[in-house]
């Protein structure tokens, strides 16, 4: 009489389907996390984008202006003198409603003829603790586009 093995080793037992689930849901986990910390940082890169494109529209603006007009923002009554837009809080486009904060300061430079001017943009992180950043940008004009 011919007596056969039944037990046959051809397949996974439970123990090693189970440490390779475990393995693939580790492995998905740091996945996740690092697609989470990805789209942050490029929601933190967009931020800082926009404001530094919201300073660099308001330093052209300033730079634009005659120093010799009495009406120009670059000649306040009384130096130093900061200034905030009048449409703050702005959005990405500099009009009212959004979640950034402009304002300048403009500050006589040696001569009357020259300004130095700051311009700062400020806005909060939100999804980071509401941690405030801002991009401050200075240049010394004379007005005119120089």
């Amino acid at each position: 009489m011919n007596i056969k093995k039944i037990s046959d080793n051809k397949g996974f037992t439970i123990i090693e389907f189970m440490i390779a689930i475990s393995i693939i849901a580790i492995s998905i986990l740091g996945i996740s996390t690092m697609q989470i910390s990805s789209v942050r940082n490029n929601k933190a890169g967009n931020e800082q984008t926009i404001a530094t494109k919201l300073a660099q529209d308001q330093m052209e603006v300033l730079k634009a202006e005659n120093v010799n007009d009495s009406d120009s923002l670059l000649n306040p009554s009384s130096f130093p003198a900061t200034v905030f837009d009048s449409n703050n809080p702005i959005n990405e486009n500099g009009g009212s409603g959004g979640s950034f904060t402009r304002y300048w300061e403009v500050d006589e430079y040696r001569t009357d003829e020259s300004r130095l001017v700051t311009v700062t943009v400020e806005w909060t992180r939100h999804g980071f603790g509401g941690e405030t950043r801002n991009v401050t940008l200075t240049s010394l004009t004379r007005g005119s586009g120089f």
